[in-house]
């Protein structure tokens, strides 16, 4: 919520409006978060302005929107063309880092529209980001939080096009895009490979040891080696750690192939 109200004008600023609220909210944990304050603030869609009422929690969780403010206002999403007819207009939807399509309540990103640059001259404000600056880490986490903190290379393009080059800004700005607590929070998980690679190239290198409880006669004990998948069990009757051959029903020369060198 400080991240969004930061992004606005000081008139939209001064516009929004506070009262108590006693209304609970409950998410994925089933812990019930009781409201803070609810607040009317002022956000763009599209061209258009409009004021949505929020509940603030103390809860790491983005901005919703209920069901029923989807329904009064007719909202259409095409997965297809990732759009959304939104109040009489189609609107472009953006994905996040971690994948879900997202309805931007902020000014356009293009750096052709005039609101853009305004954020963008607010936030050089005193010096310009192409000069010497002791607040340049500053300034740059200003611009991360406006924009919606946005990948760093999407944020330095936006720059480029309006006409920085100063070095130090994009690595102000890399610098800022991985130490931000958000964006870590939200990044997508790492991919994982289909079939991980092989933990052992020879036979009785690496040996894979479980037990099975096999009621009140004790447990099972199973050895596979990972090279070859050679398996085989035998019975115990505890699951004590020193190696003692009359616990086994099997003869204890028949184990030795299992020992590890």
């Amino acid at each position: 919520m400080q991240g969004h109200i930061n992004s606005l004008s000081r008139k939209d600023r001064l516009s929004i409006r506070s009262k108590k609220s006693m209304n609970k909210f409950r998410f994925g944990d089933g812990v019930s978060y009781p409201s803070q304050c609810h607040l009317i603030i002022p956000i763009y869609v599209g061209d258009c302005r409009y004021e949505l009422g929020v509940d603030v929690v103390t809860c790491d969780i983005p901005l919703l929107l209920s069901h029923g403010t989807w329904k009064r206002a007719k909202a259409k999403i095409d997965i297809d063309s990732a759009t959304i007819q939104f109040l009489g207009s189609t609107i472009s939807l953006i994905t996040s880092s971690s994948g879900h399509l997202c309805l931007p309540i902020s000014r356009s990103l293009d750096i052709s529209n005039v609101e853009t640059q305004k954020v963008l001259d607010r936030v050089m404000f005193a010096s310009p980001l192409n000069g010497v600056s002791p607040d340049l880490k500053s300034k740059a986490k200003k611009l991360h939080v406006q924009f919606c903190h946005p990948s760093a290379d999407r944020l330095i393009n936006l720059l480029t096009n309006a006409g920085t080059t100063d070095e130090r800004v994009f690595d102000a700005i890399k610098e800022v895009t991985l130490q931000c607590d958000v964006c870590l929070r939200n990044k997508k998980a790492p991919l994982r490979p289909v079939v991980g690679f092989p933990i052992a190239s020879s036979f009785n290198e690496t040996v894979a040891l479980d037990l099975k409880a096999r009621g009140q006669d004790g447990y099972i004990l199973h050895m596979i080696d990972h090279l070859t998948r050679y398996s085989s069990a035998c019975l115990i009757t505890n699951k004590r750690k020193r190696f003692d051959a009359e616990l086994f029903e099997l003869p204890s020369q028949q184990l030795l192939v299992f020992s590890c060198h």
